[in-house]
């Protein structure tokens, strides 16, 4: 009774985790000023092969299990397999990149600007960080 939700729970943390990777890097490409589709696009294109490896070598881990004694350790073995594999294959890699670019500029953050100034510089290089010396007198009354 308890199987299906809890393989349901099991494979929704494993795909927010590829999701998140995901669309912190559409975020990184819309905060280098690419349009959205650009940033999708990209997003996708650097991250896609390292997700797919990932999804292959969990698919492969979770068929071992599918190959024990235990029935329910077989029904966590092929649900999970084929909960990855759809994810990284038909969610993430073509309904998920559909959404982002229907949905526009509002995949890449909020509407307005925001309050707290971006680290990255208008060439979309990092801030250098302020770094501070301990034993300046300056700082020490």
């Amino acid at each position: 009774m308890y199987t299906p939700l809890l393989l349901f729970c099991i494979a929704f943390g494993l795909s927010m985790d590829y999701e998140v990777f995901l669309l912190s890097r559409i975020k990184e490409e819309v905060d280098l000023g690419e349009s959205n589709d650009d940033a999708v696009a990209i997003g996708l294109e650097r991250t896609g092969r390292i997700v797919t490896a990932a999804a292959l070598l969990m698919a492969v881990v979770f068929v071992a299990l599918a190959t024990g004694q235990v029935a329910v350790v077989k029904i966590f073995g092929v649900g999970l397999a084929l909960a990855v594999l759809v994810d990284a294959f038909l969610i993430r890699a073509d309904a998920g990149a559909r959404l982002q670019r229907l949905a526009g500029r509002a995949t890449g953050g909020p509407p307005i600007p925001a309050a707290v100034p971006s680290p990255l510089r208008a060439s979309g290089r990092p801030k250098p960080l302020d770094i501070v010396d301990a034993t300046d007198p300056r700082r020490h009354p």
